[in-house]
């Protein structure tokens, strides 16, 4: 499996053309405090459509849970609790 990460290149303050893309990140600042929180460091979190909806305790496990629930790379996202990540959110997407 190749994964690639890709840097957002949209501000907070501009609304880019990919929606849920935009809208996983925004719903990732929200939910930051809780997914730090809730979850143990270094736990991976999966967003749809600005919720979280799957975790697991490594990327692969995750990635299989991802897929079975958003067919679309692009509308899902994955951070990692515990990791702080800069103002313009890093996705993690799964190539292939």
């Amino acid at each position: 499996m190749l994964m690639e990460y890709i840097t957002s290149t949209f501000a907070r303050e501009s609304k880019p053309k990919n929606n849920a893309r935009y809208s996983n990140d925004r719903a990732y600042r929200r939910l930051k405090s809780y997914i730090d929180k809730t979850f143990p460091p270094g736990h991976f979190i999966g967003i749809i459509d600005g919720k979280i909806v799957a975790d697991a305790v490594d990327f692969d496990t995750l990635h299989e849970k991802l897929k079975s629930i958003e067919k679309r790379i692009d509308h899902r996202m994955v951070v990692q609790s515990g990791v702080a990540y800069l103002r313009n959110a890093i996705d993690f997407l799964i190539v292939g």
